[in-house]
């Protein structure tokens, strides 16, 4: 089919986030560079993962995107949960890293205020577009 191999270029961009999530959380603790703010680094969890669930949103067809919308936010939302459980189990084998469930949180809560902004930014309401 014609259209599939646009299904599948669709998905370069949360494959590309997923390639720097797992760089970023392949390097090892004493070469980690985080800004001296407080949280930061589940502020760097929750911006990467909002991108990486803009990603997988980007990935879905506009067609499915506008037919099932609340389908979309749920499996985008589960998709970076799952990669976000992944990432602290690689996390473990890491020198000077380790899981943490407090990073799958602002995993998944900047997945989901992804999901939440499209939704209410980019979602068709009443015949026409708002963005």
């Amino acid at each position: 089919m014609p259209g599939e191999k646009y299904t599948l270029l669709r998905m370069i961009p949360a494959c590309l986030m997923m390639g720097i999530i797992f760089l970023l959380s392949h390097t090892p603790g004493s070469e980690l560079q985080l800004p001296v703010l407080p949280y930061s680094d589940k502020i760097c969890h929750f911006l990467a993962y909002a991108a990486l669930a803009a990603g997988y949103l980007f990935g879905f067809s506009p067609h499915y995107r506008r037919k099932f919308p609340l389908r979309v936010m749920a499996l985008t939302v589960l998709f970076s949960f799952i990669y976000g459980c992944l990432d602290e189990y690689h996390q473990s084998f890491i020198p000077l890293r380790s899981p943490d469930a407090a990073d799958i949180a602002a995993d998944t809560v900047g997945a989901l205020c992804c999901a939440v902004f499209w939704r209410s930014f980019f979602w068709k309401k009443k015949g026409r577009r708002v963005l």
